[in-house]
């Protein structure tokens, strides 16, 4: 099938993904989505150029609030085996932490992606991973205030809240499932579509001891394209989706987040054994609500620069969310700055060595 058939279905694929109606959910976000993949589908654990591939991300949200939020995140893949036709099998190391507010609400999650990726028809590759593991949540109430603590129009933090909680943590095992497609034309022009299927057993997480609170289902889909232009130019346009259904957890919300954009990168130097790159582009934050929520939430949540350098293996880039959202007034349109970086090691290949025995008399 031609590249454009394969656009086709995919984009077919993820209409039919995102009219679905998942169930309750609840998950950090980042907004350079396609430099974090363990963040968009586990599946990508093994697609890549190299044997190993480590990214990080940090993420600092909401700076000029008096409380905001701070994200991190780690991960490790590997090519365990590959077989002579390009199949292959692969494992990782992902964790995600993330702190907020003044109770400082931590979320943390850990988990060990296995995935196999078959090759055929020369330039696709089909994966599938899991991805088992846990999620482990605390929070700190001797950092909360409470309404009793006002005595008329002054505040005495000597008085006793009379709040009590069963537990301030909660930890759970964890599972997700991924999928994902690619398509290489050649080193510099392909395709890209994953999916993800997080929480599938719906982890308890309650402080409260209720084992019907739990963290819902989450769903996303993520599609990247990438196309040589000139000699020195690529295009880059991606797009990613979340569903995050209403759930104990965020009240009566029904979240849909959308991420567009694209970059353009270009090559200061292109050659066998150097290759060096800048990136540049845009991209903006869809969260459109039921009215039945909020009346003044903007469906443009944020628009967001990104700029980077590439340097053979190793990648680096920058955003800056511009806030646009019905919390600007607080936030005076700043949004969150996010750094990503990756590095990949291929490994040395080893020469076969054709041994010809030579007759004696030569």
């Amino acid at each position: 099938m031609g590249s454009k058939v394969h656009i086709k279905i995919c984009f077919f694929v993820m209409i039919l993904l995102a009219l679905l109606r998942p169930t309750k959910a609840q998950y950090i976000h980042f907004s350079q989505f396609g430099f974090v993949p363990l963040y968009a589908s586990p599946a990508y654990t093994n697609l890549m150029d190299g044997d190993f591939r480590f990214n990080a991300v940090y993420r600092n949200q909401w700076a000029s609030v008096p409380v905001n939020y701070n994200t991190v995140g780690a991960t490790a893949e590997m090519n365990f085996f590959q077989f002579e036709k390009g199949s292959r099998l692969g494992g990782g190391l992902q964790f995600f932490y993330d702190r907020a507010g003044d109770s400082r609400f931590t979320y943390m999650q850990a988990a060990l992606p296995l995935s196999g990726t078959v090759r055929f028809a020369k330039r696709h590759w089909v994966a599938a991973a899991v991805a088992p593991g846990f999620i482990y949540r605390n929070f700190d109430p001797s950092q909360l205030n409470f309404d009793n603590q006002f005595t008329g129009d002054a505040f005495d933090p000597s008085v006793n809240p009379n709040e009590s909680f069963p537990r301030t943590a909660s930890f759970d095992f964890d599972i997700s499932l991924g999928l994902a497609y690619q398509y290489l034309k050649n080193p510099r022009s392909g395709l890209l579509f994953g999916i993800y299927y997080g929480h599938i057993n719906q982890p308890a997480l309650s402080f409260f001891n209720d084992s019907e609170l739990r963290m819902g289902s989450i769903f996303s889909a993520h599609l990247r394209g990438t196309v040589k232009l000139i000699e020195r130019l690529d295009v880059v346009p991606e797009y990613f989706y979340r569903f995050q259904a209403a759930s104990v957890f965020l009240g009566d919300v029904n979240i849909q987040e959308h991420l567009t954009g694209l970059f353009f990168r270009t090559y200061l130097e292109y050659t066998l054994k150097r290759r060096i790159a800048l990136n540049t582009g845009v991209y903006s934050r869809l969260n459109p609500r039921r009215k039945t929520v909020s009346l003044s939430n903007r469906i443009i949540e944020a628009v967001y620069p990104l700029v980077g350098i590439e340097v053979n293996a190793f990648k680096a880039n920058i955003s800056y969310d511009i806030n646009l959202s019905s919390f600007t007034p607080a936030t005076r349109n700043n949004g969150g700055f996010e750094i990503t970086l990756s590095y990949e090691i291929s490994r040395v290949k080893k020469i076969r060595k054709n041994i010809a025995s030579c007759p004696a008399f030569l």
